[in-house]
């Protein structure tokens, strides 16, 4: 990711899974924008609450949660 980007971006999306999103949290911070949106999918619908709260001590508030099947995308902004 650091390679491609180097500035803050005003979108970031990311579709994998809930552990590299954990792992890449910090950099999820570093390269999204105060007030740039955060969209993360890839994760099962029983991981989106937990996933919710860890991005929160990162700055980001993850508000809207879509459900399909078994699957979840978390969205929102950094504070």
């Amino acid at each position: 990711v650091t390679r491609f980007v180097s500035e803050p971006v005003d979108l970031l999306i990311a579709n994998i899974l809930s552990g590299p999103l954990k792992a890449l949290a910090p950099e999820f911070e570093r390269l999204t924008k105060s007030g740039g949106t955060l969209v993360l999918s890839g994760l099962l619908e029983t991981q989106a609450a937990e996933l919710q709260q860890y991005y929160q001590d990162f700055g980001f508030v993850l508000d809207q949660i879509e459900i399909e099947g078994d699957w979840a995308r978390l969205s929102g902004k950094k504070g």
